[in-house]
């Protein structure tokens, strides 16, 4: 869900699979057919929302002080957060190491502001180099 500045809301909603984001980003901006079943309104009946648990989900917290930090604070978190559970599947550190892991890099890594597209891929080489240089220690 995104709420604007006018505080409407749009969703995106689907039948719960990952590979709706995958076929998404394969095809923007055009929408691809799917084989799968359709989300059922009549059938999911209601739907429930509470406040994020900050406690059980720390990310969730750092990704919203980088969403607030803006500039290249996002980039720098999701390069970080994918180092962090790359080294997790591959056994090198927990999983409640992540959120540690990806706090720190965002903390040694440089934020600045977005001016192209290159300072995003330059947020992400040097979030990655830092992230790695951590799991190393």
């Amino acid at each position: 869900m995104v709420e604007y500045i006018d505080t409407s809301v749009l969703a995106q909603m689907s039948y719960p699979d990952m590979a709706d984001c995958v076929r998404y980003a394969l095809h923007y901006p055009q929408r691809a057919p799917f084989d799968g079943p359709s989300l059922n309104f009549a059938a999911v009946g209601t739907l429930t929302f509470h406040t994020p648990d900050e406690e059980a989900f720390p990310t969730l917290k750092i990704a919203r002080q980088a969403w607030e930090a803006g500039g290249c604070a996002p980039a720098t978190l999701i390069a970080a957060d994918e180092i962090a559970v790359d080294a997790f599947l591959s056994g090198k550190i927990s999983f409640t190491d992540i959120p540690a892991l990806v706090r720190e890099t965002l903390s040694v890594c440089s934020i600045y502001p977005v001016q192209t597209e290159e300072d995003i891929y330059e947020a992400d080489r040097a979030a990655r180099a830092a992230a790695l240089a951590q799991i190393k220690r």
